[in-house]
């Protein structure tokens, strides 16, 4: 191996970045302790309090480093679980704008109900196969077949299995050097084209590039696995204020395939027929069709998340037409229009926040709006609502950046 198991766990052998600078730090530094999280509690619009746990500045800068090796996972099914990799929110309610009847559901306690056990398989499984992922078909090949020599394919010394291969591609017409060429680019010739790594988290794989065999994959996933565990997970589950968490929790619906299991209870007839659209957003789910579901249907598509370990929130599950009112998804209002906007009331007030913000010249309140606007371009493709533009305006005038 390139760096030895027990230096890549324990140590380098090189001489330390500065931390802001190592994007290894993450891996080799000490386990962090409980003490390392703030606890915040948070009082809720409607009654009860939200618990958050605040990591420390050094722990966070830790996960967030964390936070970029786990988005170059490779998932299944990851094209409806929006905010993943660069699904928005906007993205989100855009993809049911057109719909007529909208079925949403929660998960309660979302990330706490993500236990380090049920996480550990999932997260191992991502992990494991993008360890796979970053090596060619060569290298791949040569882990699995540790004692086929390509050279020996080249000269013509097969093994059995390999002379049943040959004969496959003769019998197809392929010539015999072609054939050999193949076969020994399938058992570990690559005639020296190696992609790059990629970059963040470049001495990660560089490890997993100098795997000797299948079993050294294994062990790096593994530690790797049991690495990211213990510096995100809090009390036995994902604690909600940790910028890994979301991240974690997407892992642990992609590996069991929620969203592909939701569409198989309703068939690929049926969500074509009716248009059906299935989707989430950290743990809000949304299923939007032109027909309203069955009552049968909607009971098997709370079972799937029953079935993950999941509880649904009652008080959070409802089934509206949109003609009756726009709905709320994501903070955004889907009429069946095909577009979504803000609420009235989310517009005035931010329509009296930009007032002051130009009244008042706070350059942080400034900061605020630039904030807002750039996330209402994104919801109107840049036609501002009159109420938000003529605000806006006067600001700029008053405030030229």
């Amino acid at each position: 191996m390139q760096l030895k198991l027990d230096e890549f766990v324990n140590g380098l052998p090189i001489q330390p970045l500065p931390p802001e600078r190592d994007e290894f730090l993450w891996f080799k530094s000490p386990t962090p302790i409980d003490g390392r999280y703030r606890e915040i509690r948070i009082r809720k619009p409607k009654g009860g309090f939200r618990t958050l746990f605040a990591p420390s500045n050094e722990l966070k800068i830790t996960q967030q480093k964390i936070l970029e090796f786990l988005k170059s996972l490779q998932l299944p099914i990851t094209v409806d679980i929006y905010g993943l990799k660069s699904g928005s929110y906007v993205n989100h309610a855009n993809w049911h704008a057109k719909a007529r009847w909208i079925f949403q559901f929660d998960v309660a306690d979302a990330f706490p109900s993500v236990s380090r056990e049920r996480l550990e398989s999932a997260l191992f499984k991502a992990v494991l196969q993008t360890c796979k992922g970053a090596l060619t078909k060569a290298e791949l090949a040569r882990l699995e077949h540790p004692n086929v020599n390509p050279d020996d394919i080249l000269k013509g010394n097969l093994t059995p299995e390999l002379e049943h291969d040959l004969k496959r591609y003769l019998e197809y017409g392929v010539p015999i050097d072609q054939a050999l060429r193949i076969l020994a680019r399938r058992y570990g010739y690559d005639g020296g084209s190696i992609p790059n790594p990629p970059r963040s988290n470049k001495q990660i794989w560089q490890l997993i590039r100098g795997a000797e065999n299948e079993e050294d994959l294994h062990t790096i996933a593994r530690k790797l696995t049991e690495k990211i565990l213990r510096f995100c997970i809090y009390k036995g589950a994902l604690p909600q204020g940790a910028p890994t968490s979301p991240m974690l929790f997407y892992i642990y619906l992609a590996e069991h395939l929620i969203i592909r299991r939701m569409s198989q209870v309703l068939g690929s007839e049926r969500m074509q027929s009716c248009k059906a659209e299935i989707s989430c957003y950290v743990d809000g789910f949304v299923v939007s069709s032109l027909k309203p579901l069955a009552a049968d249907e909607k009971e098997k598509l709370l079972t799937v998340l029953r079935e993950a370990g999941f509880e649904v929130n009652p008080r959070k599950t409802r089934e509206r037409d949109v003609r009756h009112g726009a709905v709320r998804i994501t903070g955004l209002h889907v009429d069946g229009s095909g577009k979504v906007r803000l609420s009235k009331r989310d517009v005035r007030r931010w329509r009296a926040t930009i007032h002051c913000a130009a009244i008042s010249g706070d350059p942080k309140l400034r900061q605020r709006v630039e904030g807002f606007i750039a996330s209402a371009r994104a919801i109107y493709d840049d036609n501002l609502p009159q109420q938000l533009a003529k605000p806006y305006a006067l600001l700029q005038a008053r405030q030229p950046m």
